[in-house]
């Protein structure tokens, strides 16, 4: 078995966010690694900076050497350990300084967003001043088509380094760096689905509910990102509440204040609750109570949020796009998320009792065929890492 030097630093806080998807993934594959081959793994991340309390426990109970990031660089680190590979659950810039002193390199790459994703003019009202709006519309420059390029040319020095190991989490981001980086072969990429997040008690209870409103809602979250295009569903729902549809049911929208543009703007504000940050156990109990989620994203690597809801019975009218249909299969009502009209339509069909029971059959055999796959995937992933 190698010796591994395990990239935590990536798992830290991105902005303001404390947790993020890829920083959420690499602190499970860390606690797997760390549990099952303790003397095998070292650790490298900013001491100084919030690290999940977990992780900084389990690293201390299984006497973990830790690098402090701020003290040492990655290239120092991994040679003052004589390691035998780099592994990082995202990549980083900074991994160019290792390929050049030719080191082992396997990272997990989760998908090529800003390559595959459209740029869309509705980005400008996720904005929460003018220069926001303005930051938004500029993505539709040049300058911006030249980041792209500068983007796309850091993956392929990671792919054409002849040490360098692919990991990716479903058949669709394989398939995206097989388009992109016509040179990537096959043999140098591995598929495994991106760990299960749950731990394990369905039976969730908040101390107190986060609004005094009763009776049937739809969920929207993430709505601050316009990558999740929560401005469309809202659109969607206002024709249909505008037309005479769903007078008596309320649509809860999480990532956004009342005092945001897009909240400002709704015109039945009876029927919405927006909710800024939520805890996620607060986020499950609004996942495990909502009729349905609505969960229009315009692009996912692999795809987290319908498989939370469905792990709690809980139907998804979802985008048609990326790695959804993978994950999702037959258990998740489609829609065309660039179709204002079509979400509205799916919503309709949603209502029919018979149509909504079914989604709730299939998203609970979904959801378990799923952590099935991504239990297996863990523990062949750990052993990859370290074999």
């Amino acid at each position: 078995m190698k010796k591994i030097l395990f990239d935590l630093s990536v798992c830290q806080p991105i902005g303001t966010s404390k947790y993020h998807g890829g920083g959420i993934y690499g602190c499970i594959v860390a606690k797997k690694l760390i549990q099952k081959y303790p003397d095998n793994v070292a650790v490298i991340f900013d001491h100084s900076r919030f690290m999940s309390p977990d992780i900084v426990d389990l690293i201390k109970e299984k006497g973990i050497i830790s690098y402090d990031l701020a003290e040492t660089d990655r290239l120092s680190a991994f040679k003052d350990g004589h390691f035998d590979r780099y592994y990082s659950p995202l990549y980083h810039k900074s991994y160019s300084t290792l390929m050049e002193n030719n080191v082992e390199l396997m990272v997990t790459i989760h998908g090529l967003r800003a390559l595959e994703v459209n740029r869309d003019l509705y980005e400008w009202r996720y904005a929460q001043n003018a220069k926001g709006a303005i930051k938004a519309l500029l993505k539709w420059t040049p300058f911006y088509k030249y980041l792209d390029r500068k983007y796309r040319q850091q993956y392929k020095n990671l792919f054409d380094y002849n040490k360098s190991k692919i990991i990716t989490v479903s058949e669709h981001s394989k398939a995206s760096l097989r388009y992109y980086y016509p040179s990537l072969k096959d043999d140098k990429i591995v598929v495994r689905y991106s760990p299960n997040t749950s731990v394990g008690n369905d039976e969730v209870t908040s101390s107190k509910p986060l609004f005094a409103a009763e009776g049937q809602y739809y969920l929207i979250i993430s709505a601050n990102r316009w990558l999740k295009n929560s401005y469309r569903a809202i659109k969607a729902i206002e024709q249909l509440l505008k037309n005479g549809f769903l007078k008596e049911t309320r649509f809860v929208v999480v990532g956004l204040n009342d005092k945001h543009p897009i909240s400002r703007s709704v015109n039945h504000k009876e029927q919405f609750i927006f909710l800024d940050y939520v805890s996620k156990l607060d986020l499950d109990n609004l996942l495990k109570n909502a009729y349905a989620l609505i969960y229009p994203t315009l692009n996912e690597g692999f795809g987290y949020p319908p498989l939370e809801a469905m792990r709690f019975g809980t139907p998804v009218i979802a985008s048609a796009v990326t790695s959804i249909p993978e994950v999702c299969r037959d258990a998740v009502l489609y829609f065309n998320p660039y179709s204002i009209d079509e979400i509205a339509n799916r919503i309709i069909q949603m209502e029919n009792p018979s149509v909504h029971e079914e989604y709730v059959f299939q998203s609970k055999k979904r959801y378990a065929e799923v952590k099935s796959k991504q239990d297996c995937d863990l523990e062949q992933l750990v052993k990859e890492i370290i074999d």
